[in-house]
This record gives C-alpha cells, structure tokens and sequence, in this order.
C-alpha cells in the first residue's frame, strides 16, 4: 500500500472518519429520505436537505463551505465511497486552493458553463420550448450525488479545468487532459489541455501514482471512456468548443455559435449528462445501501 493512498476498503473502514461518516449519513437518510437511500439518486442535495424541518439539523448537513458539492454531508458521502482511496478524512477535505486541503468535491459536469446562469446563454439562443424544460430539469439534476467527484486540490486544479479559454468546464476535456499526461507518447486531441493542466497535475501526486483505468474504474467514469481512452462524450466537436457565445466576447474573436449549433450543442450535453449523472447516482447508492445494511 503506497503511503496516503489505496488503502484496503476493508481495512479504511475501521477509521474514525468512516465510522463518522456512516453515521452522518444514516442520520441524513432518516432525517431526510424517509428512509430509503436510493431518494439521494438524481436529486438536488440542497433540496435534499432542506426537507428537514429542524434548523440545526439542516445546518449540520449543509456544513460551513456553502457550495453542494462540498457541504457536510456530502463530504461524508464522498468518505464512504471514495475514502480508501485518497484515504480521505474530513480535515483533508476543504476550500480550493488551500495547502492543509489537498481535496475538493468538485461538480463534473456544468450547467453555467454550458446553459447560462439563469439559463442566460439558452435564452439568448432562443431554444424552443422543449430543450428548455429539459434545460430546466437539469438545473436540478447538475447538483445531484451522481455530478460530483473528489478531485485533488493544489493549485487550484478545479479553476484550470474550467479555464473559459482552454478546456472550457467540460470533464471529457479533463479526463482527455490527464490521459495524455500519463500516456505523453500517444498523441491524442487532448495535448493543448494537458499541457494547460500539467503544473497541477505534477503538483497532485496522486495522478503519478493512480493508473488512469483504476482512476476510472474507482470514480465510475466509464460513460467518458472508449477503448481504454477518453474520447468527445458529448459529441460537442473542439472546433464548435472554442467559438464564442453570442452576447459575449471575452474571447476576443468574432466567431460565434450559431443558433442551430448551440441546439445541437445543448441538447447532446443535456442527454448525455444526464445519462453520465443516472449511471454515477446508481453506482453511488449502490455502495451507500452496502456499507449501510453492513454496518
């Protein structure tokens, strides 16, 4: 067992973090879910919680970080998922950026980056009806357990990942970033990004020492992956990517999405994410059930 990382799921539920974490979320599934973990698939989380009636408790599960893929008790979902390898505890876990946190739970698949805050960017497109109820729906889904990941945190690596000129937010694009990093002599579309992210991910050990299919297979990425390797998941081409939303220039060219490419766009990344989030949302309850009626 390398020192810090991969330990034994048998022996990583024997620490005080697990044994705490479990009970947060047996607590969090009575208080919140009737009792029954598979409420927490394909739900908003701070909808979630705030089903609870008891101030304090909402406030104990929603924690002192006010972003849903980090509050308390998603932490502590994250812990009894994916504990044994980071051999993650709560004091490892914290804002980006901070040296003392070299984790984060992160948000794999955006809805600003892609939709608009407000839904701005569909609405300037003038998207019909039905994509934006779908569009709607997914502004409850994108904060559900199956979207977030543990990701490590030094250097910021979450900010790099969504540069708004490079890999734009989109997760195929990092996971893109970091085969190419661990496989430098096969040449893949992705060398521009890995080498965007390539201080980070020096800088977070953990990818030297993880192999990417353990990676994928731990985190339940395999909608990303064909053949062993990332590929376009969404279908979105690079080329369409790097062009701008109308109504914006911060990228200081004039080539803009059309209205008929921001459709297609728009709805392969509603479906596919959608479908990413339901797979990711089973897998994770599927543990949580486990660890639950085995505790």
């Amino acid at each position: 067992i390398l020192k810090g990382f991969f330990m034994d799921r048998e022996e990583y539920r024997t620490t005080p973090d697990f044994f705490k974490s479990l009970d947060i979320v047996k607590s969090f599934v009575s208080d919140a879910l009737n009792g029954d973990v598979n409420m927490l698939k394909n739900e908003d989380i701070t909808l979630l919680v705030n089903r609870i009636s008891d101030r304090e408790k909402r406030n104990f599960y929603f924690g002192s970080i006010a972003d849903p893929d980090m509050y308390y008790i998603t932490q502590a979902i994250y812990i009894l998922i994916w504990g044994h390898v980071f051999d993650l505890t709560f004091e490892k876990l914290g804002s980006w950026g901070a040296v003392e946190h070299p984790f984060r739970g992160d948000t794999m698949n955006s809805f600003n980056s892609v939709f608009g805050k407000e839904y701005l960017i569909a609405k300037r497109y003038k998207v019909n009806k039905n994509l934006l109820k779908n569009i709607e729906e997914y502004l409850s889904l994108y904060h559900s357990i199956g979207n977030f990941i543990v990701i490590p945190n030094k250097l910021n690596l979450n900010r790099q990942r969504a540069n708004y000129y490079t890999l734009q937010d989109y997760f195929d694009s990092f996971l893109g970033a970091l085969f190419q990093y661990k496989y430098p002599d096969i040449e893949t579309e992705y060398r521009t990004f890995s080498e965007v992210l390539h201080s980070s991910l020096i800088e977070n050990t953990i990818f030297n020492k993880i192999e990417f299919k353990k990676y994928i297979y731990d985190f339940f990425l395999e909608s990303y992956v064909e053949d062993g390797k990332p590929y376009n998941v969404f279908d979105i081409p690079l080329e369409i990517r790097r062009k701008e939303y109308i109504g914006r220039n911060r990228r200081s060219r004039s080539d803009f999405i059309t209205r008929d490419e921001y459709i297609d766009l728009a709805s392969n990344y509603y479906n596919k994410s959608k479908e990413i989030i339901s797979y990711r949302a089973e897998c994770i309850v599927d543990v949580l059930k486990n660890e639950i009626e085995n505790s």
